[in-house]
């Protein structure tokens, strides 16, 4: 993964911790996956992964594709 640009002042420690849960967590549900690449493909950056409205949204594109 590329290395992210922490010089935005948005950007806390806690933001970085909610980040790894929130991808451990989507890599825990789609072991099978490319974070990376899924991301790309939906139109995501791993940083929207911290806006609970987009994670929302691409759980759910993720669920469409990848059906249990």
């Amino acid at each position: 993964m590329e290395e992210l640009d922490l010089s935005n002042s948005k950007w806390t420690p806690e933001s970085e911790i909610y980040l790894l849960s929130v991808s451990e967590g989507i890599i825990e549900n789609y072991p099978d996956i490319d974070l990376e690449k899924e991301l790309e493909e939906l139109g995501y950056i791993i940083e929207d992964l911290i806006q609970p409205d987009r994670i929302k949204i691409f759980m759910e594109r993720l669920q469409e594709k990848y059906p249990d």
